[in-house]
């Protein structure tokens, strides 16, 4: 009797659980519920803002290629070939657009079927949050036929890029050890290391060193540092990484003839020079701090551009300034003959760039 009752309290305590969770469902997903609530609001404000978000252009797109209306039959008719590049990062809904301007998809009919060809690589996927699907690229990966082993009947055809022409061996190494180290089949969706065609070839033949001249140039060589600490006061998370750095340096320099100009830190970003450079002063580390620019943050590109800027737009008095200030053959003023110039140009009522006309006119 007591075993029937325990589970007669068991049941009602498991119906009143299941009662409040539904609850909890209907409030977050059910109709008027929160997400509903929420998806109206979203809408009315891009309405207003006349804007549109990632998610709209996708949906509006896959309208605009019904069967209903004439889209799909004008843009497939003047296609020759589609050419995706960073196919490992299509989602399905994208994956389903081409698929029907390429007259491929199941339902297309009267439709000519056009070339496509795809570039990816699963080690660069990272757009999963926008719902990017690498399955999409690792099925026809495994199914297509390799080109050396593709005969003309063959439609779907998989050239493998096997070799890396740009990066020293060096570089491959480090980069084939991390992703062996957290790439596999649930993480990334292949085995890296065990799978052929992921792993970054060095392409001996083109640089013309086989695999034993390099194991004798020890300058190819790589190492990863893995630095272990606990949580600290002490230092910060740069400090430590500078501190382990700079006992490298000290020891390569000591003991292999090293000298302090054949080592370069390259760094993703500023914050972190004054730590490294103070810290390697203290281990007596000769250093200099390079800041690299862009290209369009060179001089010249801005000498360029404030050029095309007065072409384009001669009232445009900043621009005419950084022109006539700058070393052109037809400029170079200094600072005075500018100012002389700008009281001209108020006397005559004309921009500085309209004076300059005048003058030159004159």
């Amino acid at each position: 009797m007591k075993n029937v009752n325990a589970m007669t309290k068991d049941l009602n305590e498991f119906e009143e659980l299941l009662n409040l969770s539904f609850q909890d469902i209907q409030f977050l997903l059910g109709k008027g519920g929160l997400l509903e609530s929420f998806q109206s609001a979203y809408l009315e404000e891009k309405k207003r803002l006349n804007q549109l978000d990632f998610h709209d252009l996708e949906e509006y797109a896959t309208k605009l290629l019904s069967d209903d209306l004439p889209v799909l039959k004008t843009i497939n008719a003047s296609l020759k070939e589609i050419m995706l590049d960073e196919y490992q990062d299509t989602n399905q809904i994208q994956e389903n657009l081409v698929l029907k301007l390429a007259g491929q998809a199941h339902d297309c009919q009267g439709l000519q079927v056009v070339p496509m060809f795809m570039v990816g690589d699963m080690k660069q996927s990272i757009y999963r949050f926008r719902q990017a699907d690498p399955r999409i690229f690792k099925e026809k990966f495994d199914t297509y036929v390799p080109y050396e082993n593709a005969t003309e009947q063959d439609k779907f055809i998989r050239i493998d890029l096997k070799h890396n022409y740009r990066s020293e061996k060096a570089v491959l190494d480090s980069i084939n050890y991390i992703f062996d180290c957290i790439m596999d089949n649930e993480i990334g969706g292949l085995e890296y290391f065990n799978d052929p065609n992921a792993l970054l070839r060095y392409d001996y033949v083109v640089k013309k060193k086989s695999l034993e001249e390099l194991s004798q140039i020890h300058d190819y060589d790589s190492e990863v540092m893995i630095g272990f600490s606990e949580k600290t006061k002490e230092y910060t998370k740069s400090e430590l990484e500078a501190h382990m750095i700079a006992s490298k340096i000290i020891k390569m320099h000591e003991e292999e003839g090293y000298e302090f100009k054949d080592f370069a830190i390259l760094m993703r970003n500023t914050t972190d020079f004054i730590t490294y450079k103070k810290i390697f002063e203290n281990y007596g580390i000769p250093a200099n701090i390079t800041l690299s620019k862009g290209l369009f943050d060179s001089n010249e590109a801005i000498s360029l551009i404030a050029l095309m800027k007065a072409l384009i737009n001669p009232n445009d008095d900043i621009a005419m300034a950084s022109v006539l200030h700058n070393n052109f053959v037809f400029s170079h003023f200094d600072e005075n003959e500018l100012l002389a110039m700008r009281d001209q140009s108020e006397q005559r009522s004309k921009s500085l760039s309209g004076l300059c006309f005048f003058t030159h006119q004159w």
